[in-house]
């Protein structure tokens, strides 16, 4: 973030920053870090974008074993091994075959959180797409039902590959090549500078409709430093945030704001939003109001400053 003097004004503000500071942007970029247009007297943030390669990895439970059912043998000759952890210990498990639900084995897992069965399919599943899944109740005590497998049945009543099989999707950040913060004019409040602007549009999408594991969207601000002089710093506190949902183009249902955080005091990192697991599926509009109050007496300059959101699973 940039704090320009104009031209004219003393090397030393006493009491406020005046009215030195003109509008800039704050450009998002998935993956990267953005660095606004340099206005003159502008004022500019840049943001990184950090997205999991694998946000499912952490999600139970755990396949330990890859699960093996093999092709072109009737139905009634399919027997295999499924390995699990990741479960609450003692935890009662379920694991069905679909789309009808037929029980295919049952039982608590051990104290380590592990499940170990070896089941049978039935050998009068209808011809077409199936799918395994295991159902627990997690140490939470939400309820989770995940697909391990899937696989067809022919017309003849041998095993194959599913025909149409449902992938879950991904968690992903979805970021307008021109989204911006946009600053007004800043006024003198109670003889303090006060800018206010917004983040700018993005959203948080999120595909995985099988697992639901949830999100969590932490924000950062790095202290601000005067370009030239690194001795000479304020705090991120001095920058407030109101993270904002935009509902009219969400899709999403359960997502939690983060606490708004007031300009002086602000305490960073924070959670700008988050989603449970089992909610949150589909895209989360979001925006976030800015609140500007930098310290009564300072060196005037050009100040920079790193915003970091971090979008990682639960």
């Amino acid at each position: 973030m940039k704090l320009i003097q104009r031209k004219g004004r003393a090397p030393r503000i006493v009491g406020s920053f005046g009215a030195g500071i003109a509008v800039a942007a704050l450009l998002l970029a998935a993956g990267q870090n953005s660095v606004s247009s340099a206005n003159t007297g502008g004022v500019g943030l840049s943001v990184k974008v950090v997205v999991p390669a694998n946000p499912a990895t952490s999600d139970p439970p755990v396949i330990d074993v890859p699960i093996v059912i093999p092709n072109d043998v009737p139905i009634s000759q399919v027997t295999f091994t499924i390995d699990l952890s990741g479960f609450e210990p003692y935890s009662y498990v379920e694991i069905y075959v679909r789309s009808e639900p037929v029980l295919l084995a049952s039982g608590f897992a051990d104290a380590t959180g592990q499940f170990t069965a070896t089941v049978d399919v039935p050998d009068n599943l209808p011809p077409g797409d199936h799918s395994i899944t295991v159902a627990n109740t997690l140490a939470d005590g939400s309820f989770q039902e995940v697909r391990l497998a899937q696989f067809n049945v022919s017309q003849s009543g041998t095993v194959g590959e599913a025909e149409n099989p449902v992938v879950d999707g991904v968690l992903s950040l979805e970021v307008p090549a021109n989204a911006a913060a946009q600053f007004a004019t800043p006024n003198l409040v109670n003889n303090r500078s006060v800018t206010l602007g917004t983040v700018g549009a993005f959203a948080v999408v999120d595909d995985r409709s099988l697992s639901t594991p949830g999100w969590t969207l932490a924000v950062n601000v790095a202290p601000f430093v005067l370009t030239g002089d690194a001795s000479k710093t304020f705090a991120a506190s001095y920058l407030g945030l109101s993270p904002l949902l935009v509902a009219q183009t969400s899709t999403s249902s359960g997502v939690q704001l983060g606490t708004a955080l007031t300009a002086g005091s602000a305490s960073y990192p924070a959670v700008f939003a988050e989603a449970a697991p089992g909610v949150g599926i589909g895209r989360t509009a979001l925006n976030g109001d800015l609140t500007l109050k930098p310290p009564a007496q300072h060196t005037a300059g050009a100040y920079t400053s790193t915003m970091t959101l971090t979008l990682t699973s639960k």
